[in-house]
């Protein structure tokens, strides 16, 4: 997937929902249907992407800790194109 990609999230760790109880600040799966822009490659891992979300993730109360605001490393598979 290339930078600059225009992606919507379609799914989170590849289900719609959390499978076990999660704290409410890591539900990312709140952020499910949104789009976003592929802005990176992550170093750590070839099958995840740094994605900057249109949103702003303080507005959903999730953990926002990555260098780059309303920005999550996603599964590739996780995104579609939008």
């Amino acid at each position: 997937m290339e930078k600059n990609t225009v992606i919507k999230l379609k799914t989170f760790k590849g289900t719609l929902k959390p499978t076990t109880k999660v704290k409410d600040r890591e539900n990312y799966w709140k952020l499910i249907g949104e789009k976003g822009i592929v802005i990176d490659e992550a170093d750590f891992n070839p099958e995840k992407v740094l994605v900057v979300f249109e949103k702003n993730i303080d507005d959903f109360d999730l953990e926002n800790h990555n260098p780059i605001k309303n920005s999550l490393y996603i599964d590739k598979k996780d995104l579609e194109l939008y």
